[in-house]
């Protein structure tokens, strides 16, 4: 809980500093090795704090340093970040569009982001598909409830409206 507060107390002093470069130059390093301890070592607990810290860091710049930091980011969505793909993807845009030379001259970046998008596809497929069987299913179950009822209304001799 301390940390959570601590980290959310650190996004305010971001924010408040966004737009004086040096400041944020001064504190990048240590803002990006905090985030890069969070995610090397899997604290889930606090996933969406670091995810927020580096998209603030990359918002308006992206130093070499940060850069080192794109890896961890796959690196984690690959271990057990998946849940936290939607707060990974502010921090993925900023490193796309804020310095797209340095994003298009590695090819492992394009490849990192590619498998990204791939994974995600592939899981949302899959759950559609799940619902979309689920839901089959149900439709199933209540055609032959439907015909039930309308067999046993036919056994006494009575017709049941809406179904014949």
């Amino acid at each position: 809980m301390t940390a959570i507060g601590l980290l959310s107390s650190l996004q305010t002093l971001l924010v408040a500093v966004q737009n004086n470069p040096h400041i944020m130059e001064i504190i990048e390093q240590d803002c990006g090795n905090l985030c890069a301890v969070i995610l090397q070592h899997g604290v889930l607990d606090v996933y969406e704090e670091a995810f927020v810290i580096l998209s603030q860091l990359t918002l308006n710049s992206i130093s070499p340093f940060m850069w080192q930091l794109f890896p961890l980011l796959y690196q984690c969505f690959c271990d057990d970040g998946f849940d936290y793909f939607v707060d990974m993807v502010p921090a993925v845009h900023n490193f796309i569009t804020i310095d797209p030379p340095a994003f298009l001259s590695n090819p492992a970046n394009m490849q990192t982001v590619y498998d990204m998008c791939t994974k995600v596809g592939d899981r949302f497929w899959h759950l559609v598909g799940y619902w979309l069987r689920v839901d089959a299913r149900k439709r199933e179950l209540r055609r032959r409830r439907a015909e039930s009822r309308v067999q046993s209304s036919r056994s006494y001799g009575t017709s049941v409206q809406g179904y014949c």
